[in-house]
């Protein structure tokens, strides 16, 4: 058994060693990591102070209420450019 710390907590957990290639998703904070990644002999504190630096903020998702959003804005601009156009044309 290996005790390894999240690298962005620093929470400690009990893996086995032969599955310190897998990856794993701290409990506390929710940082995917793989332990064989994290370098080994950092103390909890250093490993606290250079959390950010192993960890990788998950990239954000469209969800379906921000495509609608999008259409409905973009609905807006193009009446708005329409009713320019006919303004324009009919002076």
């Amino acid at each position: 058994m290996a005790d390894v710390a999240c690298p962005s907590c620093a929470k400690t957990i009990q893996i086995e060693d032969a599955s310190l290639d897998q990856e794993y998703t701290c409990e506390q904070c929710g940082t995917k990591f793989t332990p064989a990644s994290v370098p080994e002999g950092l103390d909890i504190n250093a490993t606290m102070s250079m959390g950010a630096a192993f960890h990788v903020p998950p990239v954000a998702q469209k969800t379906d209420d921000d495509s609608q959003k999008a259409l409905i804005v973009g609905g807006i601009v193009a009446v708005v450019l329409i009713v320019g156009l006919l303004l324009v044309l009919l002076r």
